[in-house]
């Protein structure tokens, strides 16, 4: 992957990231649909990085999160997927845990990418066929699979099996593994999965700008990653509605977590079917 593609990726996320401290505290939120919200911090973020890439790279496509009523990629060259804070609800309310997430597509398929924890300065990486990496340090496999870890959860995961099968599946997946965190960033969750800070990870909600950062560093350190009927998200068909903000059902993780969670929400899914 070209060097420029990446010298430009990183001084991206390291711009956006400075412009989300220097306003961290003093912002509103505003209600953008159910469960979501929305503060000016993310359209400056967005923005800036539209003109950036219009200057550096203008026959590249982009899409983000706050503009993607006005943007649109396809399975034809290069496009850039940009959350441009991914945590919006703990930012607004001063909790200091809030993402900067940008991948950089090439026909469909995430190839580099980057998650930057905004508060603590981490930052994950990937490059497809390259490996992950925390801090410039490499990321491996990460612990044996009876590591005692949590898993991670959405707010419309929770929700959606609560309401499907009357609470059955939020019951099987609590009894097999015992405990859950909600950090309120999907992007940070992949990273956690993938870094060995949580066995897995699974979300109902999750969107192309949630995931295809994240998706590819879990990818790189060995976690499988699909939907929750075990497809492969990427690479992305021109007709896919995930381009257009489709929630993709998302489950990713250690093979056996993965292998599990799948068996569960199949089993759930099959009985609320019957």
């Amino acid at each position: 992957m070209c060097v420029k593609f990446t010298a430009f990726g990183e001084e991206a996320v390291q711009h956006s990231a400075e412009i989300l401290r220097e306003r961290f505290g003093n912002v509103d939120a505003v209600s953008k649909g159910t469960f979501d919200v929305v503060t000016e911090a993310d359209y400056a973020v967005e923005s800036q990085f539209a003109e950036r890439l219009t200057r550096e790279f203008p026959e590249h496509q982009m899409i983000g999160e706050e503009s993607i009523g006005q943007s649109q990629c396809d399975t034809r060259g290069f496009c850039w997927v940009m959350d441009p804070l991914d945590g919006t609800v703990n930012y607004a309310s001063g909790v200091p845990l809030f993402a900067v997430s940008l991948a950089l597509l090439r026909d469909g398929l995430p190839q580099l990418a980057w998650v930057m924890d905004v508060s603590s300065g981490e930052i994950f990486r990937a490059r497809r066929g390259g490996g992950a990496t925390l801090n410039d340090r490499p990321l491996d496999a990460g612990p044996p699979e009876n590591s005692i870890l949590p898993l991670g959860v959405s707010s419309g995961f929770i929700y959606w099996a609560i309401t499907e099968g009357d609470g059955s599946l939020l019951e099987e997946v609590l009894k097999h593994f015992r405990k859950f965190r909600i950090f309120g960033s999907q992007a940070l969750q992949l990273c956690y999965a993938a870094s060995g800070r949580l066995k897995g990870t699974i979300s109902r909600e999750a969107k192309l700008w949630d995931d295809a950062a994240g998706s590819l560093i879990a990818e790189e350190c060995g976690r499988k990653y699909t939907t929750f009927s075990g497809e492969d998200v990427f690479p992305l068909q021109t007709s896919s509605p995930v381009w257009q903000g489709k929630a993709i059902h998302s489950v990713a993780g250690i093979p056996s977590v993965h292998e599990k969670l799948l068996e569960l929400i199949a089993s759930t899914v099959s009985k609320a079917e019957s």
